[in-house]
């Protein structure tokens, strides 16, 4: 029997918005994209707008016409992201099988409050402290968040009341990671960490830029990337859909969790202490402190691990691949030559399947949460779903 208390958790996921944009679909496979982006309500050309494939190094900006062209991405599934400042940012998904080659003709409405509102930080007595929350759990405490830089921390807005904290950025953050040699333009969509019910949420869309450096720069950098990718999510899911998890040092194992018949309401009991509080009746307090300490879940680790011939992940349509499960995974990752640093994570479905591609990108990330060593890993510790091992 196992115990767990910690709540914290990573959603990294695209965020669609309610936003205008028209598609054109045909049956041919996309050599490209390409197309042209139009402000909604005037059908003026937009220059210089970010178009890129989300969590890809894959993207471009749009030309003086307000086109754009993006080779042809080896992912089946995308989400094309177009961002500029005064515009709402719009995620298309496209199913590249189903995509033709005629250009495309997006409309960006332009945000509503995209002058009001913005928070100046020299005005914020505040700011620095807030900021340095933001920079705990947007990038981490790795080593590799100890070598991101914020370039252009002046676009957040940031705000802390009642123990909630919530950030947002009405442009493109620009992170430059020396530990792993990219420069990271990333489209926040949502920040929330609420310090009382224990969880944390990024939404966001990373494009990746790599740095150009001297060749012992770029050695170390690749160094670095593979021992950042060894035992990360990416890593997993990419092992899960090949089915070979365990020839890449994963264990995976089923945990249940259920309420604890023993662990009363926490209203009654925090009722109780209140009461008692005011009574000044300190055997009766220190009882239902003790009570209050008591699992509100109960969780059950099975010995056997699973295998590939459990059918937990079987074929789909598009070369996609099918992850069922109906409790939670437990996932311990052995290190090569360092089995005493096992690192052990928790996925929890919230959904009774998930359909993964073969670079691991999860269709549908958010009908599933990380917990432990694997959320620990933040943005200073993302990789494009393009990176393959010893680039």
């Amino acid at each position: 029997m196992c115990f767990f208390t910690t709540k914290y958790f990573m959603l990294m996921k695209f965020f669609f918005c309610n936003l205008i944009f028209l598609l054109v679909i045909h049956a041919n496979f996309a050599q490209s994209i390409q197309g042209k982006l139009l402000d909604a309500n005037t059908k003026e050309t937009i220059v210089g707008a970010n178009v890129f494939i989300a969590n890809t190094s894959v993207g471009t900006v749009s030309n003086e016409k307000g086109e754009f062209l993006i080779p042809k991405s080896p992912q089946k599934n995308i989400d094309l992201i177009f961002s500029m400042t005064g515009y709402e940012t719009l995620a298309i998904p496209i199913l590249l099988d189903t995509l033709g080659n005629k250009p495309l003709t997006v409309l960006l409405k332009e945000k509503v409050d995209k002058i009001e509102g913005i928070v100046v930080k020299d005005k914020n007595p505040n700011w620095q402290t807030n900021y340095n929350i933001f920079k705990l759990h947007f990038l981490g405490e790795t080593e590799n968040a100890k070598n991101c830089i914020i370039k252009n921390p002046e676009i957040l807005n940031l705000q802390f009341q009642k123990r909630v904290f919530k950030a947002s950025a009405d442009d493109m953050l620009i992170i430059e990671n020396k530990n792993l040699g990219y420069i990271i333009k990333y489209k926040l969509s949502g920040f929330v960490v609420d310090f009382d019910k224990g969880y944390f949420v990024i939404l966001g869309y990373p494009l990746f830029e790599l740095m150009k450096g001297t060749k012992s720069q770029e050695k170390r950098w690749k160094k670095r990337r593979l021992q950042t990718y060894l035992g990360s999510s990416l890593h997993l899911m990419r092992s899960m859909y090949q089915n070979n998890w365990e020839e890449q040092r994963f264990t995976l194992r089923r945990l249940e969790r259920k309420p604890n018949p023993e662990r009363l309401p926490d209203s009654l009991i925090r009722a109780k202490i209140k009461k008692f509080l005011k009574e000044n009746k300190q055997d009766s307090v220190r009882y239902w402190i003790k009570q209050q300490k008591i699992p509100s879940i109960i969780q059950f680790l099975h010995s056997n691990p699973l295998k590939p011939a459990d059918s937990l992940v079987t074929n789909a349509d598009n070369k996609l691949k099918k992850l069922t499960f109906s409790d939670n995974i437990q996932i311990n990752y052995f290190p090569k030559g360092n089995s005493e640093k096992m690192q052990t994570s928790i996925i929890t479905f919230f959904k009774p399947f998930v359909f993964l591609q073969e670079d691991g990108y999860v269709i549908e990330a958010l009908d599933l949460i990380y917990e432990g060593y694997m959320p620990l890993k933040k943005v200073a510790d993302l990789l494009p779903l393009d990176y393959q091992e010893g680039q």
